[in-house]
């Protein structure tokens, strides 16, 4: 059975997936070892207020990666329960009040993303 899909979490549901970007096919793997295939560890920020927070964000070190999914960040690092410390001080620092922030999975949406985004580096 073949299934065309652009949403990630139906595709991750499936036991072979080949992800396309641009007309190209840019992988072709089991969803656990796609999402495997994501660098570092991922954190997710659901700020109180998002606007003009991606700024602060991408100024801490060791912050690979921002992706936005709605008002969260997931934030790719290498190291999710030190960037947590680093967020928490700047976040702090900024005086910007959150509602969530933890260290999570990478789905499958956050590796194609990551996937995409090394194509055009």
């Amino acid at each position: 059975i073949v299934v065309s899909t652009p949403y990630m979490d139906e595709a991750d549901r499936c036991s072979r997936i080949g992800l396309m970007y641009q007309g190209k096919l840019i992988r072709c793997d089991s969803p656990k070892a796609i999402r495997e295939s994501v660098t570092g560890e991922m954190v997710v920020l659901l700020p109180e207020d998002w606007e003009g927070v991606r700024e602060i964000l991408e100024k801490i070190p060791g912050v690979l990666e921002i992706q936005t999914y709605g008002e969260a960040f997931h934030l790719l690092g290498k190291n999710g329960k030190a960037q947590i410390k680093q967020i928490k001080k700047v976040l702090k620092g900024e005086k910007i009040a959150y509602k969530d922030l933890r260290v999570s999975l990478p789905g499958m949406e956050e590796a194609f993303i990551s996937m995409m985004k090394g194509m055009e580096n």
